[in-house]
């Protein structure tokens, strides 16, 4: 016992914090902390909230869109409500959702007692909020893209450049942990996989964030201080951001928020259908591949096949290799992850080991969708189909952010009980799993369709006048409109009750045991809650499933 000690039994009652003392002591450890538990809960939490609400705005502007022949909303903010939803679904919804489950359950996977740079993520995450917050105000004063304000699109461009560099400091942090604090006997090829997918991930993104940061930093010093050859703003000009910014909200790269998705799917299916990974080596090489997409971003050129009539032979085969490496390729690797996972399911099925569980039908109906989404931009990059410019942009987009936010709320199903010490209950769960899937879908299809219609887009219109002929044009019929904003809505009801859920099990649920799947990776090892350390003591790993293999010599013993 030092000198700065109390034993709490000698504790005087008179000299107890009162409740509103309590309130803050607890707020400011939250501001404060290192634990990588806590950091990845605010990031996954905050960023779920501020997804409802931008979800909420999408629905608000689809059932504008209903009526064809006019608009209700001034036309004005319509493009910079149109923006802020765009723009905040990436940066404050999707890498930022699945960034907190990796930083809260990564470290547990691999065996580490904390995070790399733990003060680094912490930073990051605060960054990030504050980041969020300024880019918000400044589209209440009229910033943003197609922003009217000159101090307002500044103040546009220096929150969303604080956003990244935010989201830059958790992936360091996350990949860091990945690659030097392992427990004993860890290789990279014993890695679990989602801990995978998150270096990928965290690795695309350490690529792909300072090439868009350089581009905001050149854009806020053009428009500040500068001549103004980048961005005029007169009106509507504010848009000449979009094509500055595009590479990064929309097109392959985007598939790089996603690969947690492949991760968290290869992590639930053999959990559940009790058996190892068959194919593990085709789930790591998959995730891999699929993150040749983040090479989009860093060359901030989108990559397709142009008219072919108007090719000559050697622009068509320029093109179609292209087309083969930044397109085709990564789907060869979610085929490679969708094979191997798919081949574990069946076995469990065969030998009648499988469970069905919320977490497993998460993950199920998140990899459909981001399946789907993948499948349908295969056609987007093709100049002859005519899609670009057009919904079936959007229908590819909210594929791969309603996949990511399945799979996290999938996440909290999955190690909540780990995290918490308490389990949610099951039918419930599933019913929100289906629903959520089923509202994704009833987003992307609809798109998907009055893309072909030919129902324009509104991503980067440059003035007024395309905007109103965007969200007026009668290509597509009503009742796909009317099925788009049916599938936000039913989005945003869906966290919004996955999250009461959670929050009523975690505190009043019932107790459950360490390891309440049964599970293989050494999570699931240490207790429930984890301690700060996360560890009292580690095992040597020998094999990529540690847990089963301590199991199984139990069992023969």
């Amino acid at each position: 016992m030092t000198t700065i000690d109390t034993h709490p039994d000698s504790a005087v009652a008179a000299d107890e914090p009162s409740a509103s003392g309590q309130v803050l002591a607890h707020a400011a450890s939250l501001v404060t902390s290192s634990d990588h538990k806590r950091i990845g809960r605010l990031f996954l939490y905050l960023s779920l909230l501020l997804g409802t609400g931008l979800i909420g705005l999408g629905a608000a502007l689809g059932f504008d869109r209903i009526q064809t022949d006019e608009t209700f909303i001034n036309v004005n903010a319509l493009g910079q409500l149109f923006s802020l939803w765009r723009v905040g679904l990436v940066f404050m919804l999707a890498i930022p959702c699945m960034l907190g489950v990796a930083i809260s359950v990564v470290p547990l996977q691999i065996g580490a007692r904390s995070l790399a740079f733990p003060r680094l993520a912490a930073l990051g995450l605060w960054t990030w909020l504050t980041g969020s917050g300024i880019v918000i105000v400044s589209y209440l004063q009229n910033g943003g893209p197609g922003g009217g304000k000159e101090s307002a699109v500044d103040l546009f461009l220096a929150g969303l450049g604080l956003t990244v560099i935010g989201l830059l400091c958790a992936a360091i942090s996350l990949a860091t942990t990945v690659l030097t604090s392992r427990a004993p006997g860890m290789t990279l090829e014993r890695v679990p996989a989602f801990a995978w997918s998150a270096l990928v991930t965290a690795a695309s993104l350490i690529l792909v964030l300072p090439v868009l940061l350089a581009a905001l930093i050149y854009l806020f010093a053009d428009h500040r201080f500068g001549a103004r050859t980048a961005i005029d703003v007169n009106g509507w000009g504010g848009n000449e951001i979009y094509p500055w910014i595009r590479t990064a909200l929309s097109g392959t790269s985007t598939l790089v928020w996603a690969l947690p998705v492949l991760g968290f799917v290869a992590e639930v299916v053999p959990t559940f259908a009790r058996r190892r990974n068959i194919l593990r080596a085709g789930v790591l090489l998959g995730v891999g591949i699929v993150a040749t997409a983040s090479l989009t971003g860093v060359t901030q050129v989108s990559h397709g096949i142009g008219p072919w009539s108007a090719l000559s032979g050697g622009d068509r085969f320029k093109d179609m290799v292209d087309y083969a490496f930044f397109t085709l390729l990564p789907v060869v690797g979610l085929l490679a992850v969708m094979g191997a996972v798919t081949l574990t399911l069946l076995v469990g099925l065969k030998a009648r080991t499988l469970r069905l569980e919320a977490p497993l039908l998460f993950g199920l109906g998140a990899v459909a969708i981001l399946t789907l989404g993948i499948a349908a931009h295969l056609l987007e990059p093709i100049a002859d189909l005519q899609l670009s410019g057009t919904v079936y942009e959007e229908g590819v987009f909210f594929a791969i952010v309603y996949s990511v936010v399945i799979a996290a709320l999938g996440s909290i199903s999955y190690w909540g009980p780990k995290m918490r010490g308490r389990r949610i209950p099951k039918i419930p769960q599933m019913l929100l799993a289906l629903g959520a899937t089923g509202a994704a879908a009833l987003v992307v299809v609809p798109n998907l369709i009055a893309g072909f219609n030919n129902q324009p887009g509104l991503f980067g219109v440059r003035n007024a006048s395309e905007l109103v002929e965007g969200w007026t044009n009668e290509a597509a019929p009503e009742f796909l409109n009317v099925l788009t904003s049916v599938g936000h809505v039913l989005m945003a009801l869906t966290i919004l009750g996955f999250l009461a859920l959670a929050v009523q099990a975690f505190v009043t649920g019932k107790f459950v045991g360490d390891d309440p799947w049964d599970g293989q990776t050494l999570e699931w090892a240490t207790s429930s809650p984890p301690p700060v350390n996360n560890f009292v003591e580690l095992p040597i790993v020998s094999s990529a499933e540690p847990l089963a293999d301590l199991k199984s010599a139990g069992s023969d013993a």
